[in-house]
């Protein structure tokens, strides 16, 4: 399998070269992302375990599931393919808002937030994401406390709550 190609952006999401998988994270190298929220029809939010495979925090708890956007890919492509690769997900996604992401010092993403709203468990990759559960929004910060949770969970909470009026359940 060839390594992924990522775009390399400014501050402002302008593409300003390209790089490898390993070299972006390696040097520091600002590349997009995206992330999002499972919602199920009663609003309940999924909250989930990473994998103990994964890169990076592996086995911390997160709101979130995501990926990298890949040379040639948009956000929107992104979202799609991860959350159905991830989580089995067909349904539309909800854009939500962009911020920026730093896992330690020198790694910056620039993310893209949506969310998903189903009506069935998710159909986990166990690659992924170990387990999960919806749980009620105000239960979260009851977990936030408890387990380790990765490191854009902060700003992902205060998103979620600063936006929950636009989360549309149906």
């Amino acid at each position: 399998m060839a390594e992924e190609i990522f775009e390399i952006v400014d501050d402002n999401n302008n593409i300003i070269g390209e790089s490898t998988r390993k070299q972006a994270h390696e040097k520091g190298l600002t590349h997009k992302s995206v992330m999002f929220f499972i919602f199920n029809k009663k609003g309940e939010l999924f909250l989930n375990q990473r994998s103990t495979k994964k890169e990076f925090n592996p086995g911390y708890y997160s709101i979130v599931l995501g990926g990298h956007v890949t040379k040639g890919d948009s956000y929107e492509q992104t979202v799609i393919r991860e959350a159905k690769e991830e989580a089995g997900i067909t349904e539309k996604p909800h854009f939500l808002a962009n911020f920026q992401s730093r896992y330690k010092e020198k790694d910056k993403e620039n993310v893209a937030l949506y969310y998903f709203v189903i009506n069935r468990e998710p159909i986990l990759d166990k690659n992924e994401i170990e387990h999960g559960k919806f749980t009620p929004i105000e239960k979260i910060e009851y977990f936030l406390k408890k387990e380790k949770f990765i490191p854009e969970t902060k700003i992902l909470y205060q998103l979620l709550m600063k936006n929950k009026d636009k989360i549309l359940i149906l």
